[in-house]
Parts: C-alpha cells; structure tokens; sequence
C-alpha cells in the first residue's frame, strides 16, 4: 500500500484486523479488495522498520461513496487514506 504523497508500507493483516465499509456499520469482505483501491487503514504506530517499513493493521475501512472527501476522512479517522498496490499471496 502507498499513502497518498508518501512512502510504500506493508500492512500486516491478522485474523483481528477489522473489517468495515464507510458507514461503520457494515463489515467488509476482504476478499473483494481490489488494486487500485483507496481504503483507510488504522494501523499501529509502531513501524517494523524492514524495506518496505510494515505496521499491524487494527481497521480497514472501505467502499467510501463517490465524491467523499478521503483526505478529511482521513484525519477524522486517525489514519493516512492508502492505495492497494498489490494484494498479497494468501488474499490479504
């Protein structure tokens, strides 16, 4: 995953990392992220510092409706709007 204007980051998916559409109220199947796709990731600060720099994801939150402002979802949300890049392997 890329931040928008930042550096590249791996996110480490658990089996306790949330799944949640925009509307907080939905879960989110994991299995139809797609490239390409801007998602909100709420991860822990603390960065393992391998190339590219990984950080545990605790929410993702997705499927924001057309025209949301990411960038203000983004601090409301106390996370970096992120891009996929590429899904890994075992679908995470």
């Amino acid at each position: 995953m890329t931040a928008e204007g930042q550096e590249t980051y791996e996110m480490v998916i658990t089996e306790r990392t949330q799944w949640q559409d925009h509307d907080e109220k939905t879960t989110s199947d994991p299995a139809t992220l797609a490239v390409g796709e801007q998602i909100c990731v709420v991860h822990d600060p603390a960065v393992m510092m391998s190339l590219p720099p990984q950080s545990v994801a605790y929410t993702v939150i997705r499927n924001f409706p057309a025209g949301t402002d990411l960038e203000q979802e983004a601090r409301d949300a106390a996370c970096p709007v992120k891009k996929v890049l590429r899904r890994h392997p075992q679908g995470h």
